[in-house]
């Protein structure tokens, strides 16, 4: 799953896995996953997340 993560300092797309061990403090991904299907951008550890569009790469 690719994520898009946006903060003030930036904007940074990466897979779920990097994403949850550099960017939000090694959260169980299916918290992260249902964070993101229960809101539409939740804030995690600082950071707006949101499912990026995987067809564009």
């Amino acid at each position: 799953m690719l994520l898009r993560l946006s903060s003030e300092h930036g904007c940074v797309e990466c897979r779920l896995g990097y994403a949850r061990k550099h960017y939000l403090g090694h959260i169980p991904t299916w918290k992260i996953k249902a964070a993101i299907w229960q809101q539409k951008k939740p804030v995690i550890n600082g950071w707006r997340v949101e499912v990026a569009n995987e067809a564009r790469r």
